[in-house]
């Protein structure tokens, strides 16, 4: 199966409350040139409690993430992002396995038209990753890919590609409504470090809707609908896999918690249908991935804790992987010099998973990191 954005729409499910709690890169105002970076490190870890039964004792995961953003005037925008991480699995027998290297790079080109009405973008997902892999990497790769447990990242490599989305946003009598629609041509490459195979990942489409209404001012619901559509992936030539289309939708209520906080509670729901193998009677399972979770923005002293509460829940039709996972922890934003913030932050999360229908074990993971943000403005 493709890895090009496979995990996109869960990671940006999962990091709901902070995208729209604290929008990491700002936008230009007037004619100036604003740019900001950011860099973190980033530490996750999962133990089992049933290491025979899931056939591991933990899953471990480093991400140094980058990115970087560009405003020219009120117009134009390129934005880059890619990370370096290193991730390793024990086995259930005590051995070890892990993957190190940088992941792919996506850069982005926008352009602005008609009052921030219309804005068309240029995607290319640049392949600087480690799309060729060794067996046992491919086994740790799979372990930080798994839709239950929040990575961040999804992969370290999809041998890239090129697209582009176009995005519209009106208001209508006091509510806001936006589309937005988007394809990416993804590139073959060699998936084994092993075997001479060349592997075509199919092209995505997504398409997303929202609509939003603000009440008194300081308070917002919104809802937000997307699909996606993943074309056939091959090896070879031959036509392999066939992903199944998904859907979901996200609810969001932001609003006022007291005279300086604020607060945000999101629910929703990506479903993906089954899919085929294409030269085979097999069919994937079809799955459920249910999200809720809150979180809350409060001054205190020189800076601003972000505690938040999330869950996520997943069902497949097979039985196999599912679980649950329920996570609670907190940020601290940190205004230093020279407009740089220092954001520490750490989280505990606790649940379970099914390996298989009668079968489960208990999974606790833990996360703690620091984020470094800088910006400035040239006129």
């Amino acid at each position: 199966m493709s890895r090009l954005h496979r995990g996109t729409p869960v990671q940006a499910l999962a990091l709901l409350p902070a995208l729209l709690a604290a929008p990491l890169l700002p936008m230009a105002a007037g004619a100036q040139t604003t740019t900001e970076a950011g860099v973190g490190v980033v530490f996750q870890g999962y133990s089992y409690g049933d290491a025979a039964a899931i056939g591991a004792e933990d899953v471990t995961l480093l991400t140094i993430p980058l990115a970087f953003a560009a405003r020219f005037g009120a117009a134009t925008a390129l934005d880059l992002r890619g990370a370096w991480a290193s991730g390793g699995v024990t086995l259930a027998d005590g051995s070890e396995s892990s993957i190190s290297g940088p992941t792919d790079l996506e850069v982005t080109l926008s352009r602005t038209f008609g009052r921030d009405m219309v804005v068309a973008s240029l995607v290319g997902v640049l392949p600087t990753g480690s799309s060729t892999q060794t067996l046992e990497e491919s086994a740790v790769a799979g372990a930080v890919a798994a839709d239950l447990l929040p990575f961040r990242i999804s992969n370290w490599g999809t041998g890239g590609g090129i697209g582009g989305s176009l995005a519209v946003a009106r208001n209508v009598n006091g509510i806001g409504v936006g589309a937005s629609v988007g394809y990416i041509v993804a590139r073959e490459y060699e998936p084994l470090a092993d075997q001479a195979t060349v592997f075509q990942p199919g092209d995505f489409l997504r398409v997303n809707a929202v609509v939003d209404r603000s009440f008194g001012g300081r308070s917002k619901l919104a809802l937000r609908v997307g699909f996606q559509r993943f074309g056939d992936d091959g090896l070879d030539g031959v036509n392999l896999f066939r992903s199944g289309n998904r859907y979901e939708a996200t609810a969001s209520y932001a609003f006022p918690a007291g005279a300086r906080s604020s607060a945000i509670v999101y629910g929703g729901v990506l479903h993906r249908n089954e899919g085929t193998y294409l030269t085979d009677p097999r069919e994937a399972a079809a799955q459920d991935l249910l999200l809720a979770g809150g979180a809350l923005r409060a001054p205190l002293g020189a800076g601003v804790l972000t505690p938040s509460v999330d869950l996520r829940l997943l069902r497949r039709t097979d039985g196999v992987g599912q679980g649950y996972v329920g996570g609670i922890g907190a940020g601290y934003e940190l205004p230093m010099q020279g407009g740089t913030t220092l954001i520490p932050s750490a989280r505990i999360r606790r649940g379970s998973v099914e390996v298989r229908e009668g079968l489960e074990s208990a999974v606790t993971g833990y996360e703690a990191g620091l984020t470094v943000r800088f910006g400035r403005v040239r006129r």
